[in-house]
């Protein structure tokens, strides 16, 4: 009964009874999609702006780039923040904010048009880079998987790493499909933080596998008699830590 009025009230739960697979890869792919996008605010893509907006603008190089510096530096506040956000309110909330601050921020250096501005708007977009994307995606793997952690983490690696290739390229491709406009590249990137992002964050990313009647790495917890375990799960044998 339990189980059937969780199904209702929750798509995600429906969801996760019904697909052929264990749901945990699907929530790893949809945290690893954070990951991804968070690469609109990497220093590797800033670099593929650096020449046109100093040009542009008549700003130096080391300005432009020191907005990375600045957020990475406050980057070490925010983090615990983001914690304690986690913790309170939960990895899909932490997750899907930041989502939608980071596409907001990168999309409005379009307008930007003072150092003041830019690092306004570019630091917060670094912010979520460094903190909370970071944070939520590897904390909602954890929970998923303890066997087959390993194995997650890989998985979020790699879509991070295919964005540190592929945002870079993206930029330079919508600047030159934009006559060189790097305004026009700012936006589109934004855009795409929210289109790959944003749906995934939303529908499939769930905080804890027991919060649809699932168990971590999808294994079931067997019962004696009286219905107790009798043999605990790795999920059961880890050690938990408070706050």
């Amino acid at each position: 009964m339990t189980t059937t009025t969780r199904t209702t009230a929750d798509p995600r739960a429906a969801l996760a009874t019904r697909t052929p697979f264990f749901y945990g890869w699907a929530v790893v792919v949809a945290s690893g999609s954070t990951l991804f996008v968070r690469n609109a605010a990497a220093t590797l893509t800033i670099a593929v702006f650096v020449f046109p907006m100093s040009e542009d603008l008549g700003w130096s190089r080391t300005l432009i780039v020191g907005a990375s510096a600045a957020a990475g530096v406050a980057a070490m506040f925010v983090s615990p923040l983001a914690g304690w956000v986690l913790q309170r309110f939960g990895a899909r909330a932490l997750m899907s904010w930041s989502v939608l601050l980071l596409g907001a921020v990168i999309l409005s250096l379009r307008w930007t048009t003072n150092p003041i501005t830019f690092y306004l708007l570019f630091g917060i977009g670094r912010l979520m880079f460094s903190a909370p994307l970071q944070i939520g995606a590897a904390t909602t793997a954890a929970r998923w998987f303890v066997r087959l952690r390993g194995r997650s983490n890989s998985m979020l690696g790699v879509t991070h790493s295919l964005g540190m290739g592929l945002f870079p390229l993206s930029a330079q491709l919508f600047m030159n499909a934009n006559g060189g406009d790097w305004r026009m590249a700012w936006f589109w990137l934004g855009i795409s933080v929210w289109v790959i992002a944003l749906p995934l964050t939303l529908l499939v990313v769930v905080n804890r596998p027991e919060d649809v009647g699932l168990t971590p790495d999808g294994d079931e917890s067997p019962t004696g008699n009286g219905g107790e375990s009798s043999t605990p799960t790795a999920a059961e044998r880890e050690v938990q830590w408070t706050l």
